[in-house]
């Protein structure tokens, strides 16, 4: 009797995502009202003056993620986290990303965000979502840094530590513009608010540099 051996199963590609909020009143008001439609206490980076209270933020942030104009393109709401986002290293040796470059374990490679994925007339606030199962379930810091111009630039932040709330589980529930799931949510505030002098004139590029877990 021959045995054929079962087949290897595939390993997880688990992501790292970019939700790019524009900055103008239109959209702000758009993002608001859907946030206040689901009785959430937050309405987006600009409307409520940064970044979220850790008040109902797991609920808040699955809202947040359940505004359909991230995914549809709509007015300046113009590039998907989908297409924003990176896969999570999951080798202990590293990984080398889309562009090349290396990668740390649970460290995310490249995400460039192009002039033409965005209106560059309008500053966008960049968030970071992780999925937890990414980073072996554990995850105290993830440093970040981003850049113009090339991959790998760090001319807007160089080893990054996001706020403290990477700390709080974030569960996003099925028919959010990413997949279900539990997250973490990088905030890097000011940081992640470009460009600080309009128009956009390069491409951005955020990587995750230094894991801890």
């Amino acid at each position: 009797m021959t045995v054929t051996p079962s087949a290897t199963k595939p390993e997880t590609i688990y992501s790292a995502y970019i939700f790019a909020e524009p900055q103008d009143s239109t959209s702000q008001n758009d993002l608001g009202t859907h946030m206040f439609d689901g009785t959430a206490t937050w309405f987006g980076y600009t409307n409520s003056g940064g970044i979220p209270s850790t008040i109902q933020y797991s609920y808040t942030m699955d809202r947040y993620a359940h505004f359909n104009s991230f995914s549809a393109g709509t007015g300046n709401f113009s590039v998907s986290p989908t297409t924003l986002s990176a896969p999570i290293c999951q080798d202990v040796a590293g990984c080398t990303d889309s562009f090349g470059k290396n990668v740390v374990q649970y460290g995310f490679g490249n995400i460039e965000v192009s002039t033409s994925d965005v209106n560059t007339s309008v500053r966008y606030f960049y968030s970071i979502w992780i999925p937890l199962a990414g980073v072996n379930n554990s995850l105290s810091n993830l440093q970040v840094d981003i850049g113009t111009g090339a991959a790998d630039a760090n001319n807007l932040g160089n080893d990054l530590n996001p706020d403290s709330l990477i700390n709080t589980d974030v569960t996003v529930s099925s028919g959010a513009v990413i997949p279900s799931g539990t997250y973490r949510v990088l905030w890097l505030d000011p940081n992640a608010r470009i460009p600080g002098s309009l128009p956009l004139s390069q491409n951005i590029y955020f990587k995750g540099v230094s894991y801890t877990s």
